[in-house]
């Protein structure tokens, strides 16, 4: 699979590397597209960009990713992304456009614009499927967190291939807001302790949460349990009732 992959990569005559490539005008509108910016400047084409310390305090506003992801958006044009919805990850240098929409997303969820978040989550999705970014799991915990249980359940079903304590621990939560049979439940709970048994204790308040972000975790370590409860714990926090079944659950 991936020699097969491999094989389908070309490089267009701009330099991009591009899957499955052969559209036509395709090598026409990136080259037209590196021409109409500055490769020293524009912080799509030049990674050294440091996309992140544009205002003084460092600290980048949803303005500021706005200006990034329209400049792009004019820049590359709507026939890009009819001809490569779906694999933009695989052209490098859509990927600061996908992270600033992905960073925007984070601001919009803290700045209380929910709505605006989810749906530019399943749009980064559509664009990008196979979800490089890690984007579905933020995604998930946001859905779980509004009880969008329906929308929840049909992003558990697009990658159900995924076994990680995040994904398990939210599929618990999802089937104990379903008010799913109790012994599915419990059933999914033993899953959920053998992936990782550090989670339970900081959720239901026997373990302190640690303020500091976890920078680097293995699996079924403390850290990955600590990342879980710092980025999904909401989810949880905010309903009294799938607390109770998890401390039931733990005895």
């Amino acid at each position: 699979m991936v020699e097969e992959e491999k094989s389908n990569n070309q490089k267009t005559k701009s330099g991009f590397d591009v899957v499955d490539s052969q559209e036509p005008g395709f090598d026409e509108m990136l080259k037209e597209y590196i021409d109409n910016l500055d490769d020293d400047e524009n912080p799509f084409l030049n990674p050294d960009n440091d996309l992140f310390a544009s205002n003084d305090d460092g600290e980048m506003t949803i303005e500021d990713y706005q200006n990034y992801i329209d400049d792009f958006k004019k820049n590359v044009g709507e026939e890009f992304f009819k001809e490569n919805e779906g694999k933009f990850w695989a052209i490098p240098e859509t990927r600061t456009f996908m992270g600033c929409l992905f960073e925007q997303t984070l601001l919009f969820w803290q700045n209380n614009e929910k709505d605006k978040a989810i749906d530019q989550l399943k749009y980064v999705l559509k664009l990008n499927p196979r979800d490089d970014q890690g984007v579905r799991y933020v995604l998930l915990a946001y859905l779980l967190e509004l009880d969008m249980l329906e929308d929840a359940q049909s992003l558990m079903m697009s990658y159900g291939d995924d076994y990680s304590t995040y994904w398990s621990f939210c599929e618990l939560l999802l089937d104990i807001k379903k008010q799913e049979d109790s012994a599915i439940i419990e059933m999914e709970f033993g899953m959920c302790v053998e992936c990782n048994e550090y989670v339970v204790p900081y959720l239901i308040g026997d373990e302190k949460i640690p303020s500091e972000a976890v920078r680097s975790y293995g699996d079924g370590d403390r850290n990955e349990a600590i990342f879980y409860v710092q980025s999904a714990g909401d989810a949880w926090f905010n309903d009294k009732n799938a607390l109770n079944t998890l401390k039931e659950l733990y005895g």
